[in-house]
This record gives C-alpha cells, sequence and structure tokens, in this order.
C-alpha cells in the first residue's frame, strides 16, 4: 500500500516534534510493509486550524496516486473530530499509533478523545474553582495550594507534572498523551480491563517511557495520572 505520510509542527512548539513524527509513522510503514511515496510539512500550524496548505497537497497527491494518508497522531491532522470527518470523506487515514483501524475506528477514537478532553477540562475548572471559593473563605490549606500553584512554570503546569521541571518536561507530556490517545483507542476496540489494555499496548509494540512492556499495574498507574 502506497503511504503519504503528513507532519504538522505545532506554532508553539508543543506536542510531537517532526523527528518523533517521522519515527512513529516510519515504525507503522515498516512493521505493515507499506510503502512511503512522499512526505509534507505544516511548520507552525494550530491544531484548530482548517487552513492547511501542506495538508491540502497532501490530500490531492493522495487523490492522484492512489495512496492513503498518515500522520503519527490523530490530533496532528485536527483537534475537531467535525474537521476529521470532512477529511475522511476526501482521503483514506491511517494513525502511526493504530495503523490498523479504519476510518470508522478512527472517527470514533477522535470522537472519544475530544469528549474526555471536555470533560477534563470541565472538571479541572470545576475543582479549581471550589479550590479558590475554599480559599477565599479562608481555608489555609487551600491558599497555600494556590500560592503553590501559581509559582510553578506554565510549561511544566500544563503537563500535569507533580515533580520537577527536569523529570517532568515536554516530552513526558506528549509520551502521556499519546499514551492516552492509545487507551481511548483500545477501550474502542472493547480493551477495556487495566489486564486487556496492558495486552493491547503490547500487541501493538507499544514500549512504557522505561522501555518496557505493559502489565496491569503499569496501566493502573499511568491512568491515574492521566485524570489526576
Amino acid at each position: 500500500m502506497k503511504v503519504v505520510t503528513y507532519y504538522r509542527i505545532s506554532k508553539k512548539g508543543t506536542g510531537l516534534g517532526l523527528e518523533a513524527q517521522e519515527d512513529y509513522c516510519n515504525a507503522a510503514i515498516h512493521q505493515q510493509g507499506w510503502t512511503k511515496v512522499a512526505s509534507f510539512t505544516d511548520n507552525g500550524v494550530s491544531g484548530s486550524l482548517r487552513n492547511r496548505p501542506e495538508l491540502d497537497k497532501a490530500v490531492a497527491y493522495c487523490l492522484k496516486h492512489g495512496a492513503v494518508l498518515m500522520a503519527a497522531k490523530v490530533d496532528r491532522f485536527h483537534r475537531d473530530v467535525e474537521h476529521m470527518a470532512a477529511l475522511m470523506k476526501q482521503v483514506n487515514i491511517k494513525i502511526a499509533t493504530m495503523p490498523t483501524a479504519d476510518n470508522f475506528q478512527i472517527n470514533l477514537f477522535a470522537a472519544l478523545a475530544q469528549q474526555e478532553r471536555e470533560f477534563i477540562a470541565a472538571r479541572t475548572k470545576d475543582a479549581l474553582a471550589k479550590l479558590q471559593d475554599r480559599a477565599d473563605a479562608g481555608d489555609t490549606e487551600s491558599q497555600a495550594k494556590i500560592a503553590r500553584r501559581n509559582h510553578i512554570a506554565p510549561e511544566v503546569r500544563a503537563a500535569g507534572t507533580v515533580a520537577s521541571a527536569a523529570a517532568r518536561n515536554a516530552m513526558a507530556a506528549d509520551y502521556l498523551q499519546t499514551v492516552e490517545d492509545a487507551f481511548l483507542a483500545g477501550k474502542a476496540k472493547g480493551y477495556t480491563s487495566v489486564r486487556q489494555l496492558a495486552a493491547y499496548m503490547n500487541e501493538r509494540g507499544f514500549k512504557t517511557i522505561n522501555g518496557k512492556e505493559w502489565t496491569s499495574s503499569t496501566v493502573q498507574r499511568i491512568s491515574k495520572q492521566l485524570v489526576a
């Protein structure tokens, strides 16, 4: 099968870098025995924007040469489900982290991922509002938590870190996002228990951040970090 790879570098340099995206795609292409015929890269483009000149070129190339379009992760195409659905009406999509998924499965996964992100964002906002209310009411513990939070560097706080900035840098944050995406994809396919998710990750050749295979306890520990 002929594959066109698409890479997107975020405007603020967040998320997967170009080299990491290439590694994801090349590994999937090699594993599946496919052939890469072209690559396109949008540099400095937000995940929320629909205007992607290089993506448009990639789609046109796929249509002309009968190829499929691959990205490292769903969010490299679009973060919005409607935009993803529109893209999949034009061309067949492949995601490097789940190369056997078809367009229907990818669309379902994208919808679940968006729903989960919105839920977590709403829950986090609500929790912070309640924390502020307690602090305003004179609760010293809440006031201390807010003070500590305000002194944490924005990039570290965004990564959900509870350790040092060096230990939880942007690469670790992106790894956790990739794991979250993979977990959601597994759950969409019926892998719901921690044991099943561990098997799902190992079957796909996805290693832990330490390069080891997944176990039930590893899945459980990472899952807690993702909702913390």
